[in-house]
């Protein structure tokens, strides 16, 4: 009994049996779609909010201070409180300045939290 196979598309006659043709990838795919291919390193790093983590609290106590963009967790007594007084001078300097942690640019945090 012979079972003939179905003809093959016209670009896989070269190839071998059962061989899969390669798709596309990347720009390369995109450009096929008639897709812009993306640009690479046009992304900037956005701030979501503030997340503080202290490590040294060895007392038991669960110590959790949240706010709509921060988050702070953990820590001893001390090493907690000096994340929350950090927290209110970042804000307060940037409420002086009409914006919000998420307004921020990452290097307009970073210069603020170095004058701290």
């Amino acid at each position: 009994m012979n079972r003939r196979l179905p003809e093959e598309p016209a670009d896989r006659k070269d190839a071998p049996r059962g061989a899969k043709k390669k798709r596309a990838t990347g720009d390369a795919a995109k450009a096929a779609a008639g897709k812009a291919p993306a640009k690479k390193g046009t992304r900037k790093p956005r701030v979501e909010g503030l997340l503080g983590i202290g490590f040294d609290g060895t007392d038991g106590h669960t110590r959790i201070t949240k706010g709509k963009e921060f988050f702070l967790v953990g820590g001893s007594s001390e090493t907690h409180e000096k994340m929350q007084d950090f927290t209110i001078h970042l804000t307060e300097r940037l409420k002086k300045r009409g914006k919000r942690i998420s307004d921020a640019s990452v290097d307009e945090l970073r210069d603020l939290a170095n004058d701290l």
